[in-house]
């Protein structure tokens, strides 16, 4: 770095700084290379003219160490690094004179010098004041405070030293010079290391318990292996710790059949610095060596400078009669447990002259877990046998809970905190106290009303005892007024300040037991919440009142398995049968049918072939030849084609009956086929599921009761706000199960249950969220899979507030409902496939044939939505010819001509909805096969072949929210209230609608060999539409993108690695992977007003991934890789950029 300075007054200086973070404790010194010479044309320098000085410390101007450093100029000329053994050059320019070579402990040196001056009280030594020491010709000066474990600023600088005398050699003239400085650098690094070693001892006293001692120590200088010089251990630490589990039992009968364990631990921590923290930059050592301390002071020293902690503790933990064998009762004492527990924390540091804290913790805990009996009154009625009487016949139910407990809990937290002056030990800070006393009762009732009827009720209760102000100990004069007071609020339960209670039920509805729909299935669950919360304490002027909050959640979900549907109907079963057989390529049972031909008063010779023409169009026939008397004549007979048989009989006969029997396969008619077919096709959906979920909630802020019993009390309203009224039971017992109430907050106003102070700034809240999910799964053939969702969600959030003042129009004082507003989100599935290929027009302008459709609609939707109003006038337009009040920029036209456009409806019939039911939802879907690996000619290739093609979309409604009362009124529903466009305002403000389109993938085909190679194409697009409503401008990003994947397992590849001298061989796979993806993508905005499309963002990205794993050992797994992404702008607005990773790595595995 250059330093170039000119017209530096005498005694002034200039300089350079940085801010740094360093600890530079472990090391010994700081060292830099100085060079000097003279500015030409601007006078001569003569040696010790100016001096360069380098400063560190916390801060530049009051916490400083400096040393100074006078320069020997390097006259002008020419330097060529020749190396004249008496003077080579590169000892003139660099002068080992003007070398920085600090030692650390120099200015450590220096600093306790002038701390003994200040403590010998030398009225011209101070922290204030520049204190400065000569080392030789050079200057070491310290300011302040500074420390070498914190530094946060480097300045070098060049001075002009200040003429202090007229004998001394100093000119007083300003100077010029230019000023080199390399390599400031720390070195000499302290390598005395430290170690580091534990103990520890389990001693097992028979079945009375165990005892473990462990110690630890560590020295200074120790640390893990990657840890920085400075972050190496600073002080010597000694751990030890004694525990000890105990059976207390022991003690007693073992007829009791009791448990009492017992835990009892101590541990201390002692850690004694390496440097001093009063003046962390000097090791302890050395400030206890100064002579100039007292022995009492350096005791002292020690006491504060020590890091000391101790823990205490003892615990019984669940204390308890053990379950004896018989039946578990509710009044079983094992249902019954104890549990106490008492912890002390002491600590003392540097800054702390005490801090200790006490836990006490006790329980009682009751826990009744059975299987009760079930009752099936209907079981045995013979009457009730038949399946048309199952849901009578097993009507069941329970007299007693499953589960039953309670638990109550006391925690009290009490600790002392007593800061270190370390400023001026003669004035203590005060004592800080923290007190926590909790009370917190839980109940637990979990009750299966019968097997498909299930109750679970669960609650919360949290109180605090308050207690007195200030510190509570035994020499306090108000100690036993201050303990009673404490009791007392025990004996009262405490100060409730939390209660929360859920419920649910769970109810399997039996329509699955009626015969004619057991291939139907359905449950639905309601849980409600109910939530009170303290206020805060305030000052008597305030009251803020509690928190009441409810909530509920309601659910139901179906199934129809309508495979088991198809199976009622014989027919549908049979075909069923029938061509599942064929899809799973089993050859399907061929139906046959017998036919015959008979021919009567046939005349046989002996050995005489016979032909007979039957056409039955077999040739598995049989003929059978009966003589006039009825028996048979024998011969043999020969199948001459489907049509034709022979017989050749062994004797003469006349009058002989021929019956010719044949089987052949029966044909179906067409219509049949193309009927049963048609079957099929319907039957290929096995199954639809419909689940619908609503959630509701309530918040009432300034809620004057407290709770008492489920959340609910006995409520006296403050004469002093309210006047004089009866009691009342608050809140509703349905609001209390979570039910939501219209109007609840205008009966709290009524029954003066809200506060009425004014500075009471929260909400009334209620919300409601609504969401539908319906599935469906479809098998056309064999292993194809196509699984459809759809998707329907609403949420609304509604808020007011209730102040309490003048009202205006009644002319007295009363509640006031103030800023109503509401919001909320909407989505649902859509299909949008019709508009997703449409090519960006090629001749560059980025036109839309859809984004036209869209600007094109909204003529057709205006006129829609003008009809539906009271009165309309056809011909009162505006100039563009839009309806009046419907004109082309209006919210209520964009949304439907928008969602007509890119789903390819048709305007006429697109819903004019704000938020489209559940009907205008469309599915998306799923579709994957992999049949084609099972095909005999394919399998012998293939090991898997898979296709997969998956597609999503979704429009949604991002937020919205009600407007301003002034911006609406309604008349006959119908808002008559106009924006400055002359548009009638929408009921909800929408900043803007979009659509998320996915094809993940278009399409995917996943190959596996029989060889072990692997391939893999895959084609991937995805399309997001943002509308916004504030600039009218759309948002369209598509992405396209194109992979392809191969790879291929060589089956053990041997290798050779020669380490330390050896050579070893490893026999494993490799496995080598190769992808390479192109993707594409565009941002384009389109205007709806202005007409234009403007592309914003584009890029085309390369992506190749190449990697090659080897498997060493079970431990350890070798990988080469190369990885490189390009991307390529469309746009001529950013760069061009590739990035390439690739190397090796060994991944070493520790867990087995």
């Amino acid at each position: 770095m250059s330093l170039k300075v000119c017209g530096l007054q005498d005694g002034d200086a200039r300089a350079v700084y940085k801010n740094v973070d360093l600890d530079v404790r472990k090391y010994l010194k700081l060292k830099m290379f100085i060079h000097a010479e003279e500015v030409p044309g601007e006078g001569s320098l003569a040696d010790g003219d100016i001096s360069v000085f380098v400063r560190m410390g916390t801060d530049y101007q009051n916490n400083y160490y400096e040393y100074e450093i006078p320069l020997t100029i390097t006259p002008a000329g020419y330097y060529d690094g020749t190396l004249d053994e008496e003077a080579p050059d590169r000892y003139l320019v660099w002068p080992e004179a003007n070398d920085l070579d600090l030692d650390f402990e120099l200015l450590q040196l220096v600093k306790q010098e002038r701390n003994d001056l200040i403590r010998a009280g030398n009225p011209n030594v101070s922290l204030t004041r520049l204190y400065t020491e000569f080392d030789g010709d050079r200057k070491v000066s310290v300011m302040g405070n500074p420390n070498l474990s914190n530094v946060q600023t480097i300045m070098i600088g060049i001075r002009n030293p200040k003429k202090v005398s007229q004998t001394d050699d100093d000119d007083g003239l300003p100077k010029c010079a230019e000023v080199w400085v390399n390599e400031l650098r720390l070195t000499d690094f302290d390598e005395k290391g430290g170690w580091a070693a534990n103990a520890r001892i389990t001693a097992k006293l028979a079945d009375f318990g165990s005892v473990t001692v462990a110690g630890a120590t560590s020295k200074p200088g120790f640390g893990a292996i990657n840890q920085k010089v400075s972050e190496r251990q600073k002080e010597e630490i000694n751990r030890i710790d004694v525990s000890s589990n105990l059976e207390l039992v022991k003690f007693f009968p073992e007829k009791l059949n009791v448990r009492i364990p017992m835990y009892v631990g101590y541990s201390q921590n002692v850690a004694n610095p390496e440097y001093n923290p009063l003046d962390p930059d000097i090791p302890f050592k050395v400030a206890l060596s100064d002579p100039t301390l007292s022995e009492e002071y350096k005791d002292s020293l020690r006491h504060i400078a020590q890091d000391y902690t101790q823990r205490k503790s003892l615990n019984f933990t669940n204390v308890k009669v053990n379950k004896t064998q018989g039946k578990p009762h509710i009044y079983d004492l094992s249902n019954w447990s104890v549990s106490y527990g008492y912890n002390e924390t002491f600590q003392r540091d540097v800054n702390t002259i005490y801090n200790t804290n006490k836990v006490y913790t006790g329980a009682v805990f009751y826990n009744y877990n059975a299987t009760p009996k079930i009752i099936e009154p209907f079981k045995d009625v013979k009457l009730f046998n038949k399946k048309a009487f199952k849901i009578i016949k097993d009507f069941n139910f329970y007299f007693l809970p499953s589960q039953l407990s309670f638990r109550t809990n006391l925690n009290r937290t009490y600790g002392e905190t007593q800061l270190r002056n370390i400023y001026n030990s003669s004035l203590p800070l005060p004592v800080s106290v923290r007190k926590d006393f909790n009370w917190i009762r839980q109940y637990d009732l979990k009750y299966n009303l019968s097997k498909n009827l299930k109750f679970y009720f669960k609650a919360t209760n949290n109180a605090r005892i308050d207690e007195p102000q200030g510190r509570i100990y035994k020499e306090d004069p108000f100690y036993e007024q201050k303990r009673d007071t404490i009791w007392d609020n025990l004996r009262n339960f405490g100060r409730n300040t939390q209660y929360h209670h859920d419920w649910n039920v769970t109810y399997n509805l039996p329509i699955n037991k009626i015969p004619l729909l057991n291939w139907v299935t359905a449950n639905t669950r309601y849980s409600g919440t109910y939530d009170w919360t303290a206020g805060p304490i305030t000052a008597d002027t305030l009251n803020l009142g509690n928190m009441l909050q409810n909530g509920n959640s309601m659910s139901l979900n179906t199934q129809f398995n309508l495979l088991s549907l198809y199976n009622k109907i014989d027919y549908l079963d049979e075909v069923n049968k029938k061509y599942r057989g064929r899809r799973s390529r089993r050859s399907p049972k061929k139906e046959v049918e017998t036919v015959t031909f008979e021919e009567q008063g046939v005349k046989l010779k002996a050995e005489k072939e016979k032909k007979f023409t039957h056409k039955l169009k077999t040739e598995d026939v049989t003929i059978k030849a009966t003589g006039s008397d009825g028996k048979d004549v024998l011969g043999d007979y020969r199948v001459i084609d489907e049509n034709r048989a022979a017989f050749t009989p062994t004797v003469d006969a006349e009058e002989v009956t021929i019956l010719i029997t044949g089987k052949r396969e029966k044909k179906e008619s067409i219509a049949k086929i193309i009927f049963d077919n048609t079957l099929v096709a319907v039957m290929s959906v096995k199954n639809i599921s419909i689940g619908f979920t609503e959630t509701n909630g309530t918040l009432l802020p300034g809620y004057m009761p407290s709770t008492y019993i489920m959340g609910m009390s006995n409520y006296v309203a403050d004469p002093e706000m309210f006047g004089n009224h009866s009691a009342i039971r608050t809140p509703t017992i349905p609001f209390v199960l979570g039910w939501q109430e219209d109007g609840f907050g205008d009966w709290a106003i009524r029954n003066n249950v809200v506060t009425r102070d004014t500075t009471n700034i929260q909400a009334f809240m209620q919300t409601h969220n609504r969401s539908w999910n319906v599935r469906a799964s479809l098998e056309p053939v064999r292993d194809l899979r196509i699984d459809l969702n759809l998707t329907h969600s609403f949420s609304q959030n509604s808020s007011h507030y209730y102040r309490y003042g003048y009202d205006t129009i009644y002319g007295d004082d009363r509640f006031m409902q103030m800023n109503p507003t509401t919001s909320g989100t909407f989505s649902m599935s859509i299909i949008s496939w019709g508009t997703a290929f449409e090519p960006m027009n090629s001749d560059g302008d980025y036109s839309s044939a859809t984004f036209s459709q869209f600007d094109a609609n909204r003529i057709v939707i205006a006129n829609r939505l003008a009809s539906e109003r009271p009165g309309y006038n056809p011909t009162d337009v505006d100039t563009y010819g839009f309806p009046s009040g419907y004109g082309k920029t209006s919210q209520d036209v964009l949304i439907p001509a928008f969602i007509a456009a890119y789903t390819n409806k048709s305007p006429e019939v697109v819903s004019l909805e704000t938020f489209p039911s559940i009907l205008s939802a469309l599915p998306n879907w799923r579709i994957t096969y992999d049949g084609l690996s099972k095909i005999p000619k394919l399998a012998k290739i293939f090991r898997s072949v898979n296709l997969n093609h998956v597609y999503r979309s979704t429009f949604n409604i991002g937020s919205y929210q009600t407007r301003l009362s002034n911006e609406y009124y309604e008349q006959d529903g119908f808002n008559i209230i106009r924006d400055e466009l002359e548009n009638y305002y929408s009921k909800y403000q929408i900043n803007g609608i979009s659509i998320t389109e996915q094809f993940s993938p278009l399409i995917s085909i996943d190959m596996t060999m029989t060889n072990s190679f692997i391939a893999k194409v895959e084609v991937k697009k995805n399309r997001n539409l943002n509308m916004s409503f504030s600039n009218n401008q759309l948002t369209e990003l598509k992405n396209d993108e194109f992979i392809i994947g191969t790879g291929y397992r060589f089956k053990d590849v041997e290798i050779t690695i020669k380490t330390s001298g050896r050579q070893r061989n490893f026999k494993s796979d490799l496995n080598v992977r190769l992808d390479f993806s192109i993707r594409n993508s565009l941002t384009v905005i389109r205007k709806l007003e202005e007409g234009f499309n403007q592309p914003t963002a584009g890029q085309k990205t390369f992506t190749i991934k190449t990697s090659a794993d080897y498997v060493l050992s079970n431990r350890f797994n070798l990988r080469l890789f190369y990885d490189q992404v390009i991307n390529k702008p469309t746009l001529n607005i950013t760069y061009p950029t590739s990035n390439t990773n690739f190397g090796v790595s060994l991944r070493f595995t520790l867990a087995t």
